[in-house]
């Protein structure tokens, strides 16, 4: 509710600046308004806890490989364990274990890492095979396992799934994810 008390303010402003002659004063709302709006849009891109893109951001990536019809390697990747983790050890644990995978889960130009949900993570890749990508991922899994020795009873780990598409072939993404789902 403050933010549109805010928001309704600086409109305001803005409409006080219009009606007098004062450029400065009105470039500065601008910019102060443009400033606000990047602010708004990376948060509505991004997610909170690791900084990477969500699932919004990641639909708009699908989106854009489509319209170039590019060929694109994705994979699902599923945090084993995460609500065991949380409730034994403490969601402060299990925000690490978040974060420590997706520190592990490194990308390379041309690809893209999202969290989509609270244990799920998606990476796209524009230049990856298919065993390429699975086996980038089967390496990051086991320093993640060996990240996560110091837990007693708790492993770190992760699950995956890995499918490629071509959009210029006629795939289409609902297919891709469907197979990388499956195949998890």
């Amino acid at each position: 509710m403050a933010r549109l008390t805010e928001d309704e303010a600086l409109l305001a402003h803005i409409d006080d600046l219009l009606e007098s002659p004062d450029a400065e004063a009105l470039a500065a709302a601008l910019a102060r308004m443009r400033t606000e709006q990047e602010k708004l849009e990376r948060k509505a891109y991004t997610d909170a806890l690791t900084g990477l893109g969500n699932r919004e951001s990641f639909n708009r990536a699908i989106d854009d490989v489509w319209q170039r019809n590019a060929p694109v390697t994705m994979a699902f990747v599923d945090i084993d364990n995460l609500k065991f983790c949380n409730d034994h050890f403490g969601h402060e644990e299990g925000d690490r274990y978040i974060l420590q995978a997706s520190l592990l889960l490194n990308c390379e130009p041309g690809e893209g890492l999202y969290r989509i949900g609270g244990d799920e993570f998606v990476l796209l890749s524009e230049h990856a095979t298919e065993g390429e990508l699975a086996a980038r991922l089967e390496v990051c899994r086991d320093l993640l396992v060996n990240s996560s020795s110091m837990l007693e009873g708790m492993t770190y780990s992760y699950s995956y799934g890995v499918s490629h598409a071509d959009p210029a072939l006629g795939d289409t993404s609902r297919q891709m994810m469907s197979e990388a789902d499956k195949r998890m």
